[in-house]
């Protein structure tokens, strides 16, 4: 059965800020259905700014005069396809003036398209709520996290003291959608890691490399930081290689996640590329580069990749599986 494409425009809804009036940044070759559904779910009071065909300016007289007026939210649409440009408009500086709106006002949808917003959004929000409540509340007792996979991954997590936080996409800042995880600033990660997924981040690997298959890649990890990189994929070794040793920070393991949306696990699985909802994937990542909460500012500024973990299994220092997919 195909998903029900306006029911999960109604999901996207329960998301959205209060709000009167919405401003909706957009591209028509990938948004135009799921906008016009959008805008007419929300009573019609929407202002489009079409990326590819309005002009810069016109994007920033938009943000500059609603600016301080709390009545008008901002929601952007925009495919990450490794373009600079969208339609040969170069739209950065426009939309930096939107990034300086207060983040309660804000919801970003990166790689949420026509295609897949029917799949993507096909869960009842408050469903994957409750599942990261009951994650975070399963994994504050766990000190010591081990994850295992039939790739041979064989990684230790040392989460002792740590705070998890759950993403549900409720909270005023989390203006990122999909939402859905939970996630902490582990103590050290040790042990090696088999690549079965994707790498996916402010560095294009997912749209170059896509899914990454069993042996292709493999970290290992020490104190939290990688050590050595390897594997039966020569190309993809070598760009990680130099990706690490340019921006040494994406050495290090700053998040371990559990993503929680069963959507995303199942969106993933016709999608050619990496896109950055894969975060949300059922399952575990791991986070290098920027440190948590990462704010509108630092997604655009600061680099970060997450390795997003097709399947496995994760128990706690006694043995008793946490989470399994």
């Amino acid at each position: 059965m195909s998903p029900d494409f306006h029911a999960a425009i109604i999901n996207i809804t329960k998301y959205l800020p209060p709000a009167q009036r919405w401003i909706v940044a957009f591209e028509p070759k990938y948004h135009s259905r799921l906008v016009a559904d959008l805008a007419t779910c929300l009573g019609g009071t929407c202002e489009l700014l079409r990326l590819g065909q309005d002009t810069p300016e016109r994007v920033q007289h938009v943000a500059a005069e609603y600016r301080d007026d709390p009545r008008y939210a901002f929601l952007e649409f925009q495919v990450c396809d490794g373009e600079l440009t969208r339609g040969g408009i170069n739209y950065h500086d426009a939309l930096a003036l939107f990034w300086n709106w207060t983040e309660d006002r804000l919801r970003l949808f990166f790689d949420v398209t026509d295609n897949n917003v029917g799949v993507l959004f096909s869960e009842s929000p408050r469903l994957i709520e409750r599942r990261c409540l009951r994650m975070r509340e399963k994994l504050s007792t766990c000190r010591t996290l081990t994850f295992r996979s039939q790739a041979g991954s064989n990684i230790s997590i040392d989460c002792s003291a740590v705070e998890w936080h759950a993403y549900t996409g409720f909270a005023p800042l989390e203006y990122t959608l999909p939402s859905g995880e939970v996630a902490c600033a582990p103590v050290s990660v040790d042990g090696e890691l088999y690549v079965e997924g994707w790498i996916v981040g402010t560095i294009p690997f997912g749209i170059k490399y896509g899914p990454i298959f069993q042996d292709a890649l493999r970290f290992s990890f020490r104190a939290g930081s990688i050590v050595r990189v390897d594997g039966e994929f020569p190309a993809l070794c070598r760009d990680v290689e130099h990706v690490l040793d340019r921006i040494p920070a994406l050495r290090e393991v700053v998040e371990v996640g559990f993503g929680q949306s069963r959507a995303v696990s199942q969106a993933a699985k016709d999608c050619e590329v990496g896109c950055d909802w894969h975060e949300r994937h059922f399952g575990l990542h791991l986070g290098l580069g920027a440190t948590l909460p990462v704010n509108t500012i630092s997604r655009r500024k600061t680099d970060h990749q997450d390795i997003v973990l097709r399947r496995g299994r994760v128990v706690n220092e006694y043995g008793s599986m946490v989470m399994r997919w």
